[in-house]
């Protein structure tokens, strides 16, 4: 069997200690390797325990094995960080036996995965940073009820930068199980933060997008529904798993907050453009695609 040159299992193990969880397919777009040589790669690195194959889930119609750092994989990690190896493992082993946990962790790092390639494919374009929800959970005072305090609690927060432009962004990846009222209080806190300065205080920018995902057409503008009579708009941004997996999300995929309505409409007409919905209206124009 192949052996994995020691630089490639110093980008493993970096990459599964800062992502934690990652299915092979992903590893293989983060690693550029071709699928062969991954495989052999992932399977000598499984029988060396650096790595350990925690579960099987289903992408892209297909059962992918999802990867975590193993015991031997944890120490490496400790050493070459300088950090406590303490807190790697259990962490890892109470999460794994979670399955909609774990597929809320994938979905998460596929948006992340999508920034990264994005900027790798493109001159002058970088991720220049991504936080996950442990780093960034917050609150702020709801604005109407004093003494009540709303959650902050995006998961993911990137910023990206495109030719000196700049873009953040907080990402929800959403799976389906929020009901309506959870989602309108979501929005509620959203604006609160931005109109309260506390983001600005916090990030030293003014402003930022939501960026969702999530399941169907239909749940998107439910979502985007809920959003508007939450008070949320154009800083509200939606697309499908589908759409993030077929396209470049620089590209315009994303209905924003305020023009769903007219988007849906499109849709039923049988639009063939790719546009960047209510592109009429600069409020409603996805960055990426101006």
């Amino acid at each position: 069997m192949l052996k994995p040159t020691e630089d490639t299992i110093r980008s493993l193990v970096l990459l599964l200690h800062d992502w934690r969880f990652l299915r092979r397919d992903q590893l293989v777009a983060l690693l550029v390797m071709e699928d062969a040589e991954a495989m052999l790669t992932l399977d000598k690195l499984a029988a060396d325990g650096v790595i350990q194959c925690i579960a099987h889930v289903a992408a892209s119609g297909v059962s992918q094995p999802v990867y975590a750092l193993a015991r031997r994989g944890a120490d490496l990690a400790a050493s070459m960080l300088g950090i406590d190896r303490a807190g790697l493992s259990p962490a890892i082993q109470r999460s794994s036996t979670r399955l909609l946990f774990l597929e809320h962790k994938l979905r998460i790092n596929d948006i992340r995965l999508a920034f990264v390639i994005a900027g790798r494919d493109r001159i002058q374009h970088t991720l220049l940073s991504w936080r996950y929800e442990r780093e960034i959970a917050d609150r702020i005072q709801h604005p109407r009820r004093p003494g009540v305090w709303l959650p902050v609690r995006p998961d993911g927060y990137l910023v990206y930068q495109a030719a000196g432009r700049r873009m953040d962004a907080f990402v929800e990846a959403d799976l389906g199980t929020v009901t309506n009222l959870r989602w309108r209080i979501r929005v509620e806190a959203y604006v609160a933060y931005r109109l309260s300065g506390s983001f600005c205080n916090r990030y030293g920018v003014p402003s930022f997008r939501v960026l969702t995902v999530t399941t169907t057409r239909r749940r998107l503008l439910n979502l985007a529904r809920a959003t508007e009579k939450a008070g949320g708009r154009s800083m509200f941004w939606f697309a499908t798993w589908d759409d993030l997996a077929a396209h470049s999300p620089l590209s315009s995929i994303w209905s924003v907050a305020g023009c769903s309505v007219a988007s849906a409409m499109r849709e039923k007409r049988g639009s063939s453009s790719r546009g960047p919905p209510g592109s009429s209206d600069p409020a409603c124009t996805p960055r990426g695609a101006e």
